[in-house]
């Protein structure tokens, strides 16, 4: 594809070279030359891993969501079935949400260190959103 190209905008060709100078006999110019090649072919095969790794890590964030969105929901449902539904006031509210911050830290060890999971499953919980009224 871009055979002839080169990275020196003003070398000429092999062809070019040999027309004008003659037959090149001179290994070190045609040791230069395999060496750029060499580079170069490793130049676009590491352009190649490098998108490769940004479309697997678009990948890997799509899935992320996704899990964390079928975790917050899972954690949702298993808060509701598990624990009694606070009356509206902020003191039961806060029970409630000690009493499932406790049972999952002894589900999920180091769950709090997942803060956007964490908000997540916080956002979901609708027990968690009850307010108060005045």
């Amino acid at each position: 594809m871009l055979e002839g190209l080169s990275i020196f905008p003003n070398e000429q060709t092999e062809e070019q070279e040999q027309a004008r100078y003659g037959p090149n006999e001179d290994w070190q110019v045609e040791d230069d030359k395999d060496f750029l090649r060499t580079i170069e072919t490793l130049i676009r095969q590491q352009y190649e891993d490098y998108k490769a790794a940004m479309h697997e890590m678009a990948r890997l964030e799509s899935l992320r969501e996704e899990l964390s969105e079928t975790l917050a929901r899972n954690v949702s449902h298993w808060a509701h079935f598990r624990l009694r539904k606070p009356a509206k006031n902020s003191q039961d509210v806060s029970l409630y949400l000690a009493a499932k911050q406790t049972l999952l830290r002894t589900i999920m060890p180091g769950y709090g260190t997942f803060r956007s999971l964490s908000a997540k499953i916080k956002s979901i919980d609708t027990w968690e959103r009850i307010v108060v009224d005045s």
